[in-house]
């Protein structure tokens, strides 16, 4: 009996163990994104500007101009979270949790502006669902939810 209970605790640390090195892998990827947005934010709002000003090319500046700023403004969110995710901080779980599906929606709401709706498209669609809702499952097991603070 009591061998049986040492393997149960072995199991679980393994169990623990593997979940707690997803999160800290997850983390690093997060805090990777957030570094390469700031570059990309940096480089669409100060080393990309078209020096001819007509009207394709305003607007093209235009969207460099917001693309930059959105990517200045979430980059350091996505970076904070992946501290916090390496952290094991409980808030950092339920904020990749939220942008996650903030991404998701903001995808589905592209996608039906797009409304291009091509095989592609579809299949894009997916498996971005199906990779939103595994790590938003994952993230709300009991067993994952018991590592962090």
């Amino acid at each position: 009996m009591v061998k049986a209970t040492n393997q149960q605790k072995h199991t679980k640390n393994k169990k623990y163990e593997k979940r707690v090195r997803v999160i800290k892998f997850l983390a690093i990827l997060d805090i990777i994104f957030g570094a390469l947005g700031l570059i990309l934010g940096i480089f669409f709002l100060f080393i990309i500007r078209p020096i001819d000003t007509s009207i394709g090319i305003g607007v093209i500046n235009e969207m460099m101009t917001a693309f930059g700023i959105i990517f200045l403004i979430l980059s350091p969110v996505f970076i904070v979270l992946g501290w916090g995710l390496r952290n094991l901080k409980n808030w950092a779980r339920i904020g990749v949790m939220v942008t996650f599906f903030l991404l998701y929606v903001s995808v589905l709401i592209l996608f039906f502006y797009l409304k291009k709706g091509g095989f592609h498209d579809i299949a894009t669609m997916l498996l971005l669902t199906i990779g939103v809702f595994y790590v938003y499952h994952y993230f709300s097991q009991p067993s994952t939810k018991s590592i962090f603070k």
